[in-house]
């Protein structure tokens, strides 16, 4: 009988599949899928109400791989990504081209070199195992290093959980980020999908949120907040001064706006690459971001 039963021992280790990573898990990219954020800017604790990102369609690109399109860009910048194996790539808004970005499959310090608008490196930095919605499920933290520094989280099964972009000066406060406080995954909702999340307090001012993405290229949102009703200015100026356009110029109602720039002047002439600044006026505010083209 012992012969028999080891061989049936060994058929079970044969049958059963050895744990590996699919890249499907920590970017679930099926039709429709949802993902709920809370946006975070500066100060730390200003967070206002929830975006989300979504999976609206797909398409062959002529590099013969099918992308899946996101609804608004992620960190990276970019609206097409795909996954393959234990692989996330997306196509470059900068270049065009497609770049292996998140090696799903690898170690603490594995990097991986790109060649992205303000990123050069992309290193895992830390693999840990998190509560997320009641799951005690694996995270694995990707940073982004170059002429900017930024954070990403990609979650097992629910896939993008933290974005967190920093500027001038770095660390310790991220410049712009979003928080997953829920999301739609295969038609089953997890967290909190409708509304604000409780721990969020709306602002009490008039408030100017960093573009995004930064660097950008074709496009950048800019978001504002208001607490009340204003008239709004939104104009677009280059360094000397000279207005390149206005974005909005109305009365809005109380709430979060947000505005997306194609890098056009008044005319609708592609302006150059370089640095432009965004100035949000009221009757009695005037506040200004910078931002970065990147053609």
């Amino acid at each position: 009988m012992r012969p028999t039963s080891n061989f049936a021992i060994l058929l079970l280790i044969l049958c059963v599949p050895s744990p590996h990573v699919l890249s499907q898990d920590y970017y679930p990219l099926g039709m429709n899928n949802k993902w709920f954020y809370r946006s975070v800017g500066l100060p730390p604790n200003d967070s206002t109400i929830v975006g989300s990102v979504q999976v609206v369609g797909d398409t062959l690109l002529p590099n013969g791989h099918r992308y899946c399109i996101l609804s608004q860009v992620d960190i990276m910048g970019a609206k097409f990504v795909r996954s393959d194996s234990a692989s996330v790539y997306y196509i470059d808004p900068y270049s065009g081209q497609e770049q292996l970005v998140f090696n799903l499959s690898g170690t603490v310090g594995d990097t991986t070199h790109i060649a992205w608008g303000p990123f050069d490196i992309v290193r895992i930095s830390s693999i840990d195992t998190i509560s997320i919605f009641g799951e005690p499920l694996r995270v694995i933290t990707f940073q982004l290093d170059g002429i900017l520094y930024a954070v990403m989280r990609l979650c097992d099964k629910f896939g993008p959980m933290t974005e967190w972009r920093y500027g001038d000066p770095p660390p310790p406060w991220p410049e712009w980020g979003r928080e997953l406080v829920g999301c739609t995954i295969n038609g089953i909702s997890y967290g909190k999908t409708l509304g604000v999340s409780s721990s969020v307090s709306v602002p009490n001012s008039i408030s100017l949120y960093q573009n995004y993405p930064n660097p950008f290229n074709p496009e950048t949102s800019i978001s504002y907040f208001l607490p009340s009703r204003h008239f709004v200015t939104l104009r677009v100026f280059d360094l000397t001064g000279r207005e390149v356009c206005t974005l909005v110029h109305r009365s809005d109602t109380q709430g979060l706006r947000t505005i997306t720039w194609n890098g056009r002047d008044n005319n609708g002439r592609q302006v150059s690459s370089g640095v432009y600044l965004y100035e949000l006026r009221t009757t009695n505010n005037r506040l200004t971001r910078r931002m970065l083209l990147l053609r």
